[in-house]
């Protein structure tokens, strides 16, 4: 019956001695029949719980189930849940009936979650770094190219009123990269924006 099941499934009797383990089971635990069965599973299946403790033949044979680690003969560690249910002796054997589940998969699983969510967190903070460096890069450039522009106007409207006419393509040249770069920057901005999902659309009705 238990080489039907395929789960890890252990047959105890009183003493705690191992009476029946399926196949799942001896290829979980890493060891051949021989090696343990008639023998105490507590003596020849390395368990620890997780509070470090050697899981005893008292654990096993009560009801319950609790977290543990097997140590295999070949150094290998694995994570298994375990449920024990105790057979009473009404029923004509006394002891349990030992399940383990494999809980390796699960806990990767749970490991790539939490560095997921990590990964994420990261990504996060730098968009919002990102945002604040370009927040500030518009405040500090725009300042300053704004006083340019306006300046490079008045120059050019004194220069023209004054006849200063070679210096008036210079001038202009001035405007023209001003305000140039000030695009780029609203672009950068807005692209920033795009990147973040914060960029608000405006819908306006458009001749054809």
């Amino acid at each position: 019956v238990l080489d039907t099941l395929t789960q890890t499934t252990c047959h105890l009797d009183g003493e705690g001695v191992l009476v029946g383990m399926n196949d799942p089971g001896l290829e979980l635990f890493g060891v051949r029949p021989h090696d343990v069965m008639r023998l105490v599973m507590a003596d020849v299946i390395h368990l620890v719980d997780p509070d470090g403790h050697r899981l005893t033949t008292a654990d096993l044979l009560t009801d319950g189930a609790t977290d543990a680690v097997c140590h295999r003969p070949d150094g290998t560690i694995v994570p298994l849940a375990l449920s024990m249910r105790r057979i009473a002796p009404d029923r004509g054997f006394e002891g349990a009936v030992v399940v383990c589940r494999d809980q390796t998969e699960r806990i990767e699983r749970e490991a790539q979650l939490r560095q997921a969510r990590v990964e994420a967190a990261a990504a996060r903070k730098a968009e919002q770094a990102k945002s604040i460096f370009l927040a500030n890069m518009s405040h500090e450039l725009r300042t300053p190219l704004n006083a340019i522009i306006g300046y490079s106007e008045m120059l050019w409207e004194d220069a023209h009123d004054e006849g200063h006419l070679s210096m008036l393509p210079d001038l202009e040249r001035i405007q023209r990269s001003g305000r140039h770069l000030m695009r780029l920057i609203g672009e950068i901005l807005d692209l920033s924006k795009i990147e973040a999902g914060r960029l608000e659309l405006t819908l306006t009705h458009v001749d054809p």
